[in-house]
This record gives C-alpha cells, structure tokens and sequence, in this order.
C-alpha cells in the first residue's frame, strides 16, 4: 500500500470505472503535455446530474462518436501553483451496442489507496503523495469521501478503498462502499 500512498508518480493513485457516451473528441497532440497522446475526449455520464455530467478524458486510439462505452484508467490530478489540471486517462475503452443508459449500466466506480487524514460528520479526508511537475517538489493531492461508517479509529491509519462516483468532483460527489484497512 505504501507504493501507492507514497508513490511519488505524476499523476494519482485513483481508478475509475464509467459507462459514458462520446460526444466529442479532439486532436489531443494539441492540447495534451504527454508525448504519444493523440486523442482527447469529451464524454456525457448519464449516472450523473444534468448540470455536472460531463466528463473530460485522453486515450491513445480514436474512438465512435454517439457510442457509449465501459471506459477503464485512472484519474491524472497534475497541481501548479494556482491551477489543477485533472483528467481521465484511458486505459481501455469497451465499445457498447448503444449510447450509456443510467437505468440499465453500473454506476461509475473508484478505487484507491489513501492516508485518512481526518474524519468528520460521516466524510472522510484522504491523501497521498506525489511529484509536483510545477513546483519540482512533492505534494499532497486530496479526496474527500462520504462514508457513513467513518470513525475516528480511521485517523492516519492506510486504507483501499472502492465506492461509487454520483459525479466528478472527488471532494463532495463520491461514495465509499467497501473499506479495507492495510494489514
């Protein structure tokens, strides 16, 4: 677990597994920083609240537009001294036989490890390690997560922890559902 919480990559420690349909994509050799990285995507969740249900992403292979599909990666969090780029980094893209539907496809999941740093009215905040690319130093990056079964036992204790997202913020819209503490 200490690999995880410590790592000291660039990006997070967080997994995601969404259903969503393409809307758009893009040349993302344009707007990406990372070499290799052709594609960039702008993705609807229909689990998610109207208002909020859009999901920005980057993958290696252009995808179909209109189609939905189960999307698997990581969430990358890369923090400068007043901004924070986060994007969803595809690892694998499913193809569906039609757009996303909330009613028939699972939740969109999350799975990560963290240090519980603080518990509060049924929330949890977590964190981890990793290389800050603008400051050249390492830094905290962050997740507040609802969990009814929080205790104070919790506090700077490791945990994995795997949940629902019910939208992309990761400090108010995620859920966790299973708590393992490390052993």
């Amino acid at each position: 677990m200490d690999a995880h919480i410590f790592s000291k990559r660039n990006d997070s420690n967080i997994t995601m597994c969404v259903y969503a349909t393409l809307l758009e994509q893009f040349d993302g050799s344009k707007i990406s920083v990372h070499d290799n990285q052709v594609w960039a995507y702008r993705f609807l969740v229909p689990h998610w609240p109207a208002e909020n249900n859009i999901m920005l992403a980057r993958g290696d292979e252009p995808l179909h537009i209109g189609h939905g599909y189960i999307l698997n990666g990581n969430l990358s969090i890369n923090e400068g001294r007043k901004w924070t780029r986060t994007a969803f980094e595809i690892d694998d893209a499913v193809m569906l036989n039609g757009p996303a539907d909330a009613t028939h496809d699972p939740h969109p999941q999350f799975r990560m490890a963290g240090l519980v740093l603080s518990v509060e009215e049924g929330r949890i905040l977590v964190g981890w390690e990793r290389y800050d690319d603008d400051l050249g130093n390492f830094a905290w990056v962050y997740a507040k997560l609802e969990y009814a079964a929080a205790g104070q036992d919790m506090r700077i204790k490791k945990y994995w922890f795997e949940g629902k997202m019910n939208g992309p913020d990761r400090m108010k819209d995620w859920v966790v559902t299973t708590a393992n503490p490390d052993t």
